[in-house]
């Protein structure tokens, strides 16, 4: 009810703000237009300041309004910037949007099933999966003292209470309650005695007024351009009330954290820097390097960490470390006593409960998580002391680093064996069953795209070889030194397709140019990056209106929509159109305007080669065919002329690409480091045969 009130009243009130702006000004202009026929009474001037009086105030309130929904907190004061924040509260929202999301492999696109597949999603990633997990009995942690213990659960003071309040940023988004903290500190006097009732109720019973712990889900973009709901991060925008609590609860916890987690540890605690971890790995690396010895270095991030944080085991470490049983229950009640719905697009879900799971945006998050990460560091710093994982060893050997942790970045350091990577993983799994978390497995991925692919998916096939060599003693197979070869050792079909497979296949093969689009629904189709009109991809062909693009990955279906039975094609921007780039518009609409998908119809990809569209080996074969006999009919002609061996070569030489220009040259390896460089630059625009045999102006000239 009261958020309904506050709603109408901040929509009337915005629309009274306008209202008196609008007074202002005509009674100015009023007075001015008196002023030009006759003499201004000393009446009319002060009447005349108090309404300059008057639209300045109100001028500058609808500039806070905006700057407040433009979340530029760096901008403290200047000339007025209204049209500025407008422009940013639209670019804002033109990149928070959600038009289409995958939700488990799944592309939803339609607004309601958007909303139900993302709710559907965090409601289940935030259940616990309810079964006993194992303890951590037998390892020590340390303990809170005495006095720390009492002062955790003493009576809230007004003192802590407004500093925790003031220690707030005053213009972040609002929770569900719609109160920023500005407003909260403007009127501190009038609502402190309702804040103080609401914090002595919860430290007597120890419970929270319902509805005072809910909160929105937001999606922020971890990237650019996110497909899947795994390229967000979900920020939790949580009511004041319970802000101030779990700050109040989240500065005392901060005062005894420096006492029960260990020194491996360097986020979040007083008295520690947030560099000291990178500071001693480097250290660490560079004694190694001076020694000429040996070591691994293992870096690991847990999947979605806060998200899934086990409540039982965050109890469980905190009954370990010796927090008061009053300590732990208030803890569990701010777990369990918060309700959550998404947030998109302007448009909330319906609300949900969690049974595990930290929020980001919870000031007690931080600090509640670092308890559970101890957890990790009593399980390495106990295989160490057992001499089952031996780390790297700095100095005179006096000092030995095993792990270093930040937050839920956690770097694993020791001797290179076979044995401590063993121990790592033992270590991984063990604190994946008592805690819930595991390591991201999409690091795996990349590893292995890695020894594959090269850098940049260059192809370094002999990447590989060496890991194989160094694992197996083997030569890592036959293939990887016929992928070296040129192009006329091997089947130049199978160097086409693993072109293709390796994302190097282009238009001067046999394959892709045997392929063309059938446009359907366009659901499939990439706007930009496939080429579905003309010879190219618009991105190619118009790459500076693709920069622009607020979506760079979309698909024809998501630059258009359906009205009155046509198709209207809608182009999205970051910005407006500046006049240079008009002339690039228009030619882009040119090209695409007389395009139009078919609805309920699928995108499909047709054979040339084959009258009904059908890929079929007898007539991939067949194309292939008449493509090899073209080849060999240009060999025979070479050295069937009627000219000495010599100069046939040349040309001989050019079909094969074996001429030495430097291109080739680096790629023998016959060059030094900066010639070889240097080819390397040349790579856009090689110095190929095509320059150097037809587009060199000397050769011009001869002909």
């Amino acid at each position: 009810m009261t958020k309904d009130f506050l709603r109408v009243w901040s929509k009337s009130n915005i629309q009274e703000v306008d209202r008196k702006i609008k007074q202002a000004r005509e009674e100015i202009n009023r007075v001015d237009s008196n002023g030009e026929t006759s003499n201004l009474s000393n009446e009319d001037i002060i009447a005349k300041s108090s309404h300059y009086t008057e639209l300045l105030k109100n001028m500058q309130l609808k500039e806070e309004m905006a700057q407040q929904k433009a979340r530029k907190t760096w901008l403290k004061s200047g000339d007025a910037n209204t049209s500025f924040f407008h422009k940013c509260i639209r670019g804002r929202w033109r990149r928070n949007e959600i038009n289409v999301i995958s939700v488990e492999g799944k592309e939803l696109r339609e607004v309601e099933d958007i909303k139900q597949g993302v709710m559907k999603y965090f409601a289940e990633l935030f259940i616990d999966e309810g079964w006993q997990r194992p303890t951590l009995e037998g390892l020590s942690f340390k303990t809170i003292s005495e006095e720390d213990r009492r002062m955790l659960i003493q009576p809230f003071t007004e003192e802590e209470v407004k500093a925790a309040v003031w220690n707030c940023e005053s213009t972040k988004a609002p929770g569900p309650d719609g109160f920023t903290f500005g407003f909260i500190k403007i009127e501190w006097e009038v609502i402190k005695a309702d804040i103080r009732d609401f914090l002595m109720d919860f430290h007597t019973n120890g419970r929270i007024v319902r509805g005072s712990n809910a909160s929105f889900l937001v999606l922020i973009p971890k990237r650019e351009n996110p497909q899947g709901i795994e390229e967000y991060r979900p920020i939790s925008l949580i009511g004041c009330m319970y802000k101030i609590l779990a700050k109040v609860l989240a500065n005392r916890l901060s005062r005894v954290l420096n006492t029960i987690i260990g020194e491996n540890q360097s986020a979040f605690i007083e008295g520690r820097q947030l560099v000291d971890s990178v500071v001693v790995a480097n250290e660490a690396i560079d004694d190694v390097r001076k020694r000429k010895s040996r070591c691994f270095v293992f870096k690991i991030d847990f999947e979605k960490a806060y998200d899934k944080v086990s409540w039982s085991f965050l109890d469980y470490m905190m009954e370990k470390m010796g927090f008061d049983k009053v300590w732990r229950e208030w803890i569990a009640e701010c777990l369990r006593s918060n309700t959550v719905s998404v947030l998109l697009n302007g448009s909330a879900t319906k609300e949900f409960s969690m049974s595990r799971g930290l929020r980001q945006g919870d000031p007690l998050s931080p600090f509640l998580f670092l308890m559970v990460a101890e957890a990790l560091n009593g399980l390495t710093s106990a295989t160490v002391a057992k001499g089952y994982l031996r780390g790297v060893k700095i100095g005179k050997g006096e000092l030995e680093i095993s792990h270093l942790q930040f937050a839920d970045d956690t770097i694993f350091m020791g001797e290179a064996t076979e044995d401590n990577i063993w121990m790592i993983k033992c270590i991984m799994r063990a604190f994946e069953l008592v805690s819930g978390l595991k390591v991201i497995h999409e690091l795996d991925k990349i590893r292995r795209n890695f020894l594959w692919g090269g850098v940049g998916g260059g192809g370094d096939k002999g990447l590989w070889s060496r890991v194989l060599l160094e694992k197996y003693g083997g030569k890592g197979g036959n293939w990887i030194s016929w992928m070296k070869e040129g192009r006329g050792i091997g089947s130049p079909w199978w160097k086409d397709i693993c072109k293709l497979n390796t994302g190097l296949g282009n238009k001067d093969g046999w394959l892709l140019p045997n392929f063309n689009l059938k446009l359907g629904d366009g659901t499939s189709v990439k706007f930009w990056l496939d080429v579905w009109v003309g010879e190219d991809s618009l991105a190619n062909v118009f790459p500076r209106l693709f920069l622009l693009d607020i979506n760079k990955n979309c698909s024809i279906y998501d630059r258009g929509q359906w009205s009155d039975g046509g198709w209207c094609w809608r182009l999205q921007w970051r910005r407006p159109i500046r006049a240079w780039e008009e002339e690039n518009l228009q030619q882009l609409i040119g090209t695409i305007n007389h395009i139009k998908p078919v609805r309920n119809v699928k995108d499909t990809w047709r054979w040339r080669p084959d009258n009904e569209g059908k890929y079929t080996t007898r007539s991939a074969y067949e194309q292939l065919a008449k493509k090899e006999e073209s080849t060999l009919m240009e060999y025979k002609k070479i050295w069937s002329a009627q000219v000495p061996s010599k100069v046939s070569a040349c040309p001989w030489q050019m079909l094969l690409d074996r001429i030495p220009t430097k291109v080739n040259l680096a790629k023998r390896g016959t060059m030094d480091n900066n010639q070889a460089q240097m080819a390397q630059g040349l790579k856009n625009y090689e110095e190929r045969l095509e320059y150097g045999m037809v587009h060199n102006s000397m050769v011009i000239v001869v002909v």
